[in-house]
């Protein structure tokens, strides 16, 4: 080898080793020194499948992008590694970490869509009315407050809530006269946390009812209240009574419910009740009256009232003359405490036996239905019918006996009529069969005897 080729062969071999450094520090993506970068991209929708336009999506401590109207964003630049995926969605101003997920980056990525669960809800007035413009309220110590207001259909949403326990808040609008409510609930996946109820903040009347409306003397009526959640509580009671022709008077303890135990003192006719309820602020109001009808204990009385005479096979009808209780009135009759007859107010009673004794009772038809206490007893004596001809029969006895002996009447004349002529006796209708019969056996035998002789 000639020594002038041996400086171009090192430099040769100088630019061949520089090459294949060079080609070693260069990476995919980058310059000499520079790791390789992807882009990791996908959308963010509602449950309902509509998009999530407006919502963060960060890749931590490395990228993150706003969502498009179409709900899709794009990462560009992210390094190879794990890294958390973390969604924020903004409820009125306040941003909330709705989803959190983890991805694996070694090349460029679209990810599967990422859903974010709603909690849904409606708020409306006492009459069903939809609450517009209220503000609700979503809290944990986890995620912080979420605030949204309702729609004009009274609908609020929350979308991107995590699972757990919180307090929602709902807010009057300004100028209404609705108070706010607060409670608990638990939101797991989609929630819907149904209707609230907003009360006034005025004082209105509770209803008040009976059961029952219609009592007999000894029983009780309980009279009950709708729950008052109008105006400002605690709240206060007090119960009015009015007897028939009297005037409200104050009765019961401080509660929403009241007895009415009647006696047999209870004046009858119809009782009038109310309740007055009275709020923390001293706003007082009336329910409207409700009536308890109280009657008399049913009575019955039955006619004739005897004691009777009867001969066997004889017929009585009896009948019952009802008064008091409730509705309609069922009757029931007895002999000598055995129950007969139908229910009627009327009952025959056929004469037999010896001595009998008629009642009868009568049931109202009222909720707890009340019996009268048993009538007036006729009690009934039966003659029998052989002991009132041996009664004849003795009468007339005595009655001969004590009569005075005839005048004797003059003897006959010595001539005395003549006799009747004699009479053939009649021949019996039986007997002329009979003969009949034989006549003509015995001229038969006659005929055979006169044959065998010829």
């Amino acid at each position: 080898m000639s020594k002038k080729r041996l400086p171009i062969m090192l430099l040769s071999l100088l630019i061949i080793t520089f090459s294949i450094f060079m080609a070693g520090c260069t990476v995919k993506g980058g310059s000499v020194g520079d790791p390789a970068t992807y882009i990791v991209s996908g959308y963010v929708l509602l449950s309902n499948g509509s998009p999530a336009p407006n919502t963060y999506v960060q890749l931590v401590t490395v990228s993150g992008s706003w969502t498009d109207p179409s709900g899709y964003y794009k990462l560009t630049g992210i390094p190879g590694g794990t890294y958390s995926l973390n969604v924020y969605t903004d409820c009125d101003g306040n941003w909330i970490l709705s989803y959190v997920g983890s991805v694996d980056v070694s090349g460029n990525l679209i990810l599967s869509n990422i859903i974010l669960d709603s909690v849904i809800g409606h708020v409306q007035e006492p009459d069903g009315t939809p609450v517009a413009n209220a503000q609700v309220t979503l809290w944990s110590s986890g995620t912080g407050n979420a605030v949204v207001d309702t729609d004009s259909s009274g609908i609020y949403l929350f979308t991107g809530m995590p699972n757990g326990t919180y307090t929602l808040n709902i807010y009057a609008p300004p100028g209404s006269n609705l108070t706010n409510k607060q409670e608990n609930v638990i939101v797991s996946g989609d929630t819907n946390l149904g209707t609230i109820t907003l009360q006034s903040s005025i004082l209105v009347a509770p209803t008040i009812s009976p059961s029952p409306g219609t009592v007999i003397q000894g029983q009780t009526s309980a009279l009950t209240s709708t729950a008052v959640s109008t105006g400002t509580g605690p709240y206060t009671y007090q119960w009015l009574e009015k007897a028939p022709g009297g005037s409200y008077v104050d009765v019961g303890l401080n509660s929403a419910s009241f007895n009415f135990v009647t006696s047999g003192a209870t004046a009858t006719g119809v009782w009038s009740f109310m309740l007055q309820v009275t709020d923390s602020t001293g706003a007082a109001v009336n329910s409207t009256a409700a009536s308890v009808t109280v009657s008399a204990v049913p009575t019955v009385s039955i006619a004739p009232g005897g004691p009777l005479s009867m001969d066997v096979g004889q017929v009585q009808a009896f009948t019952a003359t009802a008064s008091g209780g409730t509705g309609t009135l069922s009757y029931q009759w007895y002999l000598d405490g055995s129950a007969v007859g139908t229910n009627s107010a009327s009952y025959s009673y056929t004469a037999s036996g010896t001595s009998h004794s008629v009642t009868c009772k009568v049931t109202d038809s009222a909720s707890t239905p009340v019996a009268s206490p048993a009538s007036n007893a006729v009690s009934i004596k039966v003659t029998s019918s052989s002991s009132s001809s041996s009664s004849s029969s003795s009468s007339s006895s005595s009655s001969s006996s004590t009569t005075p002996k005839a005048t004797p009447t003059p003897s006959p004349s010595p001539y005395s009529s003549p006799s009747p002529s004699p009479t053939v006796p009649e021949f019996p209708k039986e007997m002329l069969g009979i003969t009949l019969v034989v006549s003509m056996v015995c001229a038969a035998f006659v005929a055979i005897m006169r044959r065998k002789r010829e």
